[in-house]
């Protein structure tokens, strides 16, 4: 709606007085300031734009489009849609500001974001408008929507402030900002909705235009709407967290199934199984060069002879070769994984050929592992049988469905 000198749609400006603003503000900064909403604002008040509100604010008053060239993580997507907004209601009149993201889940997310840091649920003051799906009222101040949603109603109506007509729920009704986020992203919505907007600008004055970009071809857009002022805003980087796949597979909950133990993993290579076998035949100290050489890789150091069913450290066990049993478990060789058709693990390969101190010394590995809470065997097992479930040549859909759903 408009207020005072804010142009827009008439009939949000009769509810939408100086009092009633005073009042909102009174309300928003009332939610904010309860016990759970503290670390969201201290979240909020250390983000990079929070220190260039007076900034963007002030060159937002003086031109009709601005560009905000902010790096990633610096906040605008969800801080500059409630600068408005506030800025509108300290200075008595009322808003309406339509931000676009380039899909729905970031329409969704982003209005659920905003409206968790101003103590409210979506549909009050912040709401979105995606295809089918709707939530917010006509006195929404902030509302979320796609390129494609804004799009089709300017297509359709031809103007910014009102498109449709008065009280035709268009979202453009009683429009005051117009804030398009991640311009950057050069899809078919975008780039038609800012030709559309620059041919609609001059017949709007009263419009406010945000264009929002990562730093990428600041210039292209800024020349595109004549020269707009510029804003950069530099990005926060928040901290990194790494996980492989068997850090995945611990976060879903994936369990080995019974007896997996004992497939110590996927199938040794032709050229590891050729080693093995000479290793364990001839037991001289080039072959078990040749057979820590080929299981260096870290998915073959458990994998199994598909004959014997034995692993490499099974084999230098059987052989008493301790140098290399150690070179083995350092590498994360298993002691604990059995061979399948009852032969037991390696310690019992060891005794079986009379390495009675060599058993000793591989029983003691399983039992330091245990100590240390070590799980090792149990994720090998679960990374083995996953890797035996999926083929690696296709794309795992359904472990990134359950990822996300997760998350």
């Amino acid at each position: 709606g408009k207020g005072k000198g804010n142009g827009g749609g008439g009939d949000r400006a009769e509810t939408w007085d100086s009092g009633k603003c005073a009042r909102e503000l009174e309300e928003l900064l009332r939610r904010r300031s309860a016990a759970g909403q503290r670390e969201i604002q201290r979240v909020r008040r250390g983000l990079p734009i929070s220190s260039r509100r007076s900034e963007i604010l002030d060159l937002v008053r003086s031109n009709q489009v601005v560009l905000l060239a902010g790096e990633t993580g610096c906040g605008k997507t969800t801080q500059v849609p409630q600068m408005l907004a506030e800025s509108c209601w300290e200075e008595g009149r009322a808003c309406k500001i339509v931000v676009t993201q380039p899909r729905r889940i970031s329409a969704i997310s982003v209005a659920e974001r905003i409206a968790s840091e101003r103590g409210e649920k979506v549909g009050q003051s912040v709401g979105y408008s995606i295809r089918l799906e709707k939530k917010g009222t006509a006195s929404s101040s902030i509302v979320m929507c796609t390129n494609g949603v804004l799009l089709r109603q300017l297509v359709q109506g031809g103007s910014l402030a009102g498109a449709g007509g008065a009280g035709s729920g268009s979202i453009t009704e009683g429009l005051t900002h117009l804030v398009v986020d991640e311009i950057h992203e050069r899809d078919r919505f975008a780039d038609f909705l800012l030709i559309i907007l620059r041919e609609v600008l001059p017949r709007n004055p009263k419009v406010k235009v945000v264009l929002m970009s990562a730093t990428l071809q600041v210039d292209l857009f800024s020349s595109y709407f004549l020269g707009c002022p510029t804003i950069r805003v530099d990005g926060f980087m928040y901290p990194v967290e790494q996980f492989y796949l068997e850090d995945v597979l611990g976060l879903l909950g994936r369990k080995a199934r019974a007896g997996s133990r004992a497939k110590a993993g996927p199938a040794a290579s032709a050229e590891l199984e050729r080693a093995m076998m000479l290793a364990f035949m001839h037991g001289t100290d080039e072959h078990f060069r040749e057979l820590l050489a080929e299981s260096s890789d870290p998915l073959q150091v458990n994998a199994v002879h598909h004959t014997t069913g034995a692993t490499a450290l099974m084999v230098a066990a059987a052989k008493g070769r301790k140098e290399d049993c150690l070179e083995l478990l350092a590498r994360g060789a298993d002691p604990s994984v059995a061979s399948a058709g009852g032969k037991g693990k390696a310690k019992d390969w060891a005794c079986r050929a009379g390495h009675h101190d060599l058993a000793e010394f591989l029983i003691a590995q399983e039992e330091v592992s245990r100590r240390k809470g070590n799980e090792r065997g149990e994720v090998s097992a679960v990374l083995a049988d996953y890797q035996r479930s999926v083929n690696p040549d296709e794309v795992d859909l359904d472990i990134i469905v359950d990822l996300i759903s997760f998350l």
